[in-house]
């Protein structure tokens, strides 16, 4: 039989263990009830949902935490410009993840809030934005999905290098994402019939990779920052251009587009390479030139069955180089330009107009 002594010592050790144990949970985020309003400054998990919040959400009141929402969510009450959770007074390092945030003019907003990670999040049904960043360095989002909101999916302003991966914007009301942030990156996402563009880039340096742009009313990708880089991208069925590019110095590479409105890419800035596309059935051209955009470089492109020219240049400066497309099977001509320098290994084969094409040479 176990001693008085003993049994003590068992319960003590026991109750260590439980201790240990929450010190553990509060760590790692303790279950809470939340309310509207309420200021956050240590990292929770949420317990409940939030219904018809008047103002704000919650608020984020220190650096460093995390507020995992626990699969909830808040709700606003569709008036006023609050926002579900609000970071404005720019603390860094914060981490909003797994839940729900609608109803509100704003789901998320992080002011001069550097390193914020929003993973897992549903952004749905606001009056403004879903998610909207500005002068925040380095902030990621991943699995986000913004949809339904009445202007814009995601907003970022302004903030270096801010990451955005397997997101999901769709059914918004203008552009899915507006992207002023230089050196950002936007990969593994889905852009879908928003009443917009697709993803709107106004910012140097970022790099637009392997995403899906389909069905938005304008572009499927529009470029307009400068150096930009759209690649291995999926643009089809969008309004007007799959990607249309006024940034000098950008790159355009190796995406599949089919069935744009207007023209699949389009070109209307200095030094733009676009090399290895694929570019099926634009109701337009399928890669269009516009004059004045000296230093262009089509290399290696593949483009059939356009209502019009497979390619067409307006340039008349001169220093288009083509070279080693094939375009076949286009409404019009397969390479129709002003002006050029003929790189030689262009094809072009079952165009309507039986020349072929014209300026350059076409086996």
């Amino acid at each position: 039989m176990s001693s008085p002594l003993r049994r003590a010592g068992a319960g003590i050790a026991a109750a260590a263990i439980v201790a240990a144990l929450l010190a553990i949970g509060a760590q790692g985020g303790q279950s809470v009830t939340i309310s509207c309003g309420m200021v956050v400054t240590t990292s929770i998990v949420a317990g409940n949902d939030l219904a018809g919040c008047a103002g704000t959400g919650l608020v984020v009141g220190a650096a460093k935490i995390t507020i995992d929402l626990g699969g909830h969510t808040i709700e606003g009450d569709d008036t006023g410009t609050q926002s579900g959770i609000d970071n404005t007074a720019g603390y860094d390092d914060v981490k909003i993840t797994d839940g729900e945030i609608r109803d509100f003019y704003r789901g998320i907003i992080m002011t001069n809030a550097p390193g914020a990670q929003i993973s897992d999040v549903v952004l749905r049904s606001n009056t403004n934005e879903g998610m909207s960043i500005s002068a925040s360095d380095g902030v990621s989002l991943s699995r986000v999905e913004a949809t339904n909101n009445d202007v814009l999916g995601i907003y970022v302003g302004s903030g270096d290098g801010v990451k955005i991966d397997k997101s999901y914007v769709v059914s918004n009301g203008n552009d899915g994402i507006l992207l002023g942030s230089p050196n950002a990156k936007v990969s593994g996402s889905t852009m879908s019939d928003n009443g917009g563009t697709g993803i709107s880039v106004a910012a140097s340096g970022v790099t637009v990779s392997s995403n899906t742009a389909t069905a938005n009313a304008i572009d499927g990708i529009f470029l307009s920052g400068g150096s930009d880089i759209a690649k291995s991208n999926t643009v089809a069925g969008n309004g007007l251009w799959g990607i249309y590019v006024i940034a000098d110095g950008s790159t355009v590479q190796s995406n599949s587009l089919s069935g744009d409105a207007e023209v699949g890419i389009n070109i209307n800035a200095d030094f733009v390479t676009v090399s290895k596309n694929k570019v099926v059935g634009a109701v337009g051209d399928g890669i269009g030139v516009l004059n004045g955009s000296g230093g262009v470089v089509l290399d290696g492109n593949t483009v059939t069955g356009s209502g019009e020219d497979g390619i067409d240049s307006d340039d008349v400066g001169g220093t288009l180089l083509v070279r080693k497309n094939t375009t076949n099977g286009n409404g019009e001509l397969g390479i129709e330009l002003t002006s050029g320098t003929d790189g030689g290994g262009n094809k072009a084969e079952g165009n309507q107009n039986s020349n072929e094409c014209q300026v350059v040479l076409c086996s």
